[in-house]
């Protein structure tokens, strides 16, 4: 795609979000080497990127277990001492591994930590007491039940793991590399990493995560980041169940490739047969199959 081309349909895009008002704030678009950003309602800071936050922890676990700290296998209770967990612990959760958790397969049938409920304060404070309080009610790995608390606990064991604040562990590997500006994690009043939301980045940052996965692990400066066989496991279904996403390591696949998605209209689509990343934050939900059809 040449870049007039390129420019073109950006500038429609543009004009269409503006004209009908739609709720997108900022965009980003990569087609075949080239790129272009633009601000239909422009945004004067790093904005929440929502549930895309899951896409960052996944990739800190992913280069967790490249380094030999973490393993898909490794059940997470492990991770925490006794005194942490609820006296009442529900059995279920000793057969709870990693990948459950970056599945949403834990077995769990409640949820918890959403923006409804996370600050509440007749809820418990301790947001590890309040993950593990919740029941395993059915063998995980045969159920999937979409909840906060499973990228909440991903975070922290990242942490423990690596023996580093996990938001540092991604500057380091991932955000430096990928050349991040400025950008935040939302963190509890006792300073853990919330790892489900809450990620405050730039639109025009945010879509370095969709080549990373579209390029098999590597910066767009050609360094590897991030191991091709995570990669290709995480943008893979590992749910595998009947009437389930396809869903793979945070990542929901589409036929031609694979999204990040967030609450409010935030979206990073990557279509690898195409060379192409769409990346956009939102004031309100979009339908992006209709936009990005009409345009691109």
């Amino acid at each position: 795609m040449k870049k007039l081309s390129l420019n073109i349909k950006a500038d429609a895009l543009e004009e269409k979000i503006k004209n009908e008002g739609i709720p997108v704030i900022n965009f980003a678009v990569y087609s075949c080497g080239e790129f272009i950003v633009r601000a239909p309602n422009k945004s004067a800071g790093a904005l929440n990127c929502y549930s895309i936050t899951k896409n960052f922890i996944a990739t800190a676990v992913g280069l967790a277990v490249s380094d030999g700290k973490l393993r898909l296998s490794d059940r997470v209770i492990d991770f925490f001492k006794r005194s942490e967990l609820p006296d009442k612990l529900s059995d279920g959760w000793g057969a709870v591994t990693l990948h459950h958790i970056l599945t949403h397969t834990t077995g769990q049938r409640d949820v918890t930590l959403f923006e409804s409920d996370r600050y509440d304060p007749s809820r418990e404070r301790n947001w590890l007491l309040r993950c593990f309080s919740i029941k395993i009610k059915k063998e995980p790995g045969t159920h999937f039940v979409y909840s906060n608390t499973n990228y909440f606990l991903a975070a922290e064991i990242v942490r423990r793991a690596v023996g580093e604040d996990t938001e540092l562990y991604l500057r380091r590997r991932l955000l430096a590399p990928l050349g991040f500006g400025p950008c935040a994690f939302e963190r509890n009043h006792t300073g853990e990493l919330m790892g489900a939301t809450g990620f405050f980045v730039y639109t025009h940052d945010m879509w370095k995560l969709g080549y990373l996965y579209m390029s098999g692990g590597l910066a767009p400066d050609g360094q590897r980041l991030l191991d091709e066989e995570w990669v290709r496991m995480a943008t893979s279904d590992q749910v595998k169940l009947e009437g389930a996403p396809i869903y793979g390591y945070s990542f929901w696949l589409r036929e031609h490739g694979f999204d990040c998605t967030g609450t409010r209209g935030q979206i990073i689509r990557v279509v690898p047969s195409r060379g192409f990343i769409f990346a956009a934050h939102g004031a309100g939900e979009v339908n992006y199959n209709e936009l990005l059809a009409d345009v691109f």
